[in-house]
């Protein structure tokens, strides 16, 4: 962001250019405690409601990311809001960080975050995995363990067997807040001797 500060000036000017657009376009200026005057891009002056297109057509499109859009006040700039995207797979969200900042988004609006669900969505959908769970005595895949992902913070679903089918029952059952381990838990240990 290019910053111009004229102390000796009585009325707001700006001049200069804008560093992203490299326009020779006059940018709005405010005044700083009464001393000087700041020149802001206008990319950094975008209007809230063009922001919020932007963000939600992104969410849109981008169905793959399973994003979670969120608006809160800002705290900084009364009657300013906040855009939060939450996307629960790492480099979904490094992916959406780097989409929505070349889409010119307000990075003082913008804040992009790994979606980890609450306990309580973790605690209703473990529960409904147990109580769904299919009886011992059945031949086929089963759950054997469930718990919290460190690193997701999803509910982990283990397999006695691997079940692609009744996996994927599992996970789109569990609406994004678990996942099937991919191989299954035989409770059995393997040892390795290096």
């Amino acid at each position: 962001m290019n910053i111009f500060l004229d102390l000796n000036i009585s009325s707001p000017r700006c001049d200069g250019t804008d560093a992203y657009s490299g326009t020779e376009e006059p940018m709005r200026c405010t005044f700083v405690q009464d001393a000087g005057v700041i020149a802001m891009p206008p990319r950094e002056q975008a209007d809230p409601g063009t922001d919020r297109r932007k963000v939600r057509a992104w969410v849109r499109d981008n169905p793959s990311a399973d994003a979670r859009l969120t608006e809160a006040d800002d705290p900084d700039e009364p009657g300013g809001v906040i855009f939060i995207v939450n996307v629960p797979d790492h480099r979904e969200m490094v992916r959406a960080r780097e989409e929505l900042v070349r889409l010119g988004i307000s990075a003082t609006r913008l804040r992009v975050r790994r979606w980890k669900p609450s306990r309580a969505e973790i605690d209703r959908v473990n529960t409904w995995v147990w109580n769904n769970n299919r009886p011992r005595e059945w031949q086929g895949a089963r759950v054997v363990a469930t718990w919290i992902d460190v690193y997701s913070g999803l509910l982990s679903i283990s397999l006695n067997k691997v079940d692609r089918t009744y996996a994927e029952e599992l996970e789109a059952a569990a609406e994004g807040v678990a996942f099937v381990q991919p191989e299954p838990d035989t409770g059995v240990s393997i040892r390795r001797d290096a």
